[in-house]
């Protein structure tokens, strides 16, 4: 059964007062108001001209969250950056062993290659000078030292992707501040808008 204007009316009414108290429900709505009522449906929660995503409320709240997801994200990237080079990996995060950056000669991959390499000359100039170079003595000697020198290599690389999965945690808990921030502000302004009455 269809509701006639006035029943619609009244509807609407009790709806407004539900929503935002008895003090913002009509008392008796006049023909005006009926026929607006009636037409327009039930009314929106603010004032037509109203926007919340565009408040002053908003927009500051905005700002102020983008600005220091900006910081938090700068600082982050600089202890990546600084960590990555510290350990001697390139900006994709690896550590190529073929191509240490002579740039860096103190990093730590760059001093595992170096030592790498001394360790290899010590060995054979000791077994060279003994007579021993093809003995298996010397390969077996060259086998530690390879083996050590891939231990160090793992070990730097599990070093790197720690820091680099924790970098990743940081930069998503700056995502949730944010993004909290800017929930906080949208109903900030939602509380703040003008009454549609």
């Amino acid at each position: 059964m269809a509701l006639t204007p006035q029943q619609q009316a009244a509807n609407i009414a009790q709806n407004v007062k539900d929503w935002y108290g008895a003090a913002y429900a009509p008392k008796a709505p006049s023909k005006s108001a009926l026929d607006y009522w009636a037409v327009a449906g039930a009314p929106k929660p603010h004032a037509p001209s109203y926007d919340p995503y565009n408040s002053i409320t908003f927009n500051t709240m905005k700002g102020q969250a983008q600005n220091q997801w900006g910081i938090d994200n700068a600082k982050i990237q600089h202890q990546i950056d600084s960590n990555s080079l510290d350990i001697g990996a390139d900006s994709s995060g690896k550590i190529d062993y073929s191509n240490i950056d002579v740039t860096n000669p103190f990093s730590k991959a760059a001093l595992l290659q170096r030592n790498f390499n001394q360790q290899q000359s010590r060995d054979t100039n000791s077994y060279a000078a003994q007579g021993q170079q093809r003995s298996g003595a010397m390969i077996r000697q060259r086998a530690n030292t390879q083996f050590g020198f891939e231990q160090g290599q793992d070990q730097l690389q599990k070093a790197l992707n720690n820091m680099l999965a924790e970098a990743a945690l940081q930069k998503q808990q700056t995502n949730v501040t944010r993004d909290g921030t800017l929930a906080g502000g949208l109903l900030a302004s939602i509380q703040a808008a003008p009454s549609p009455y």
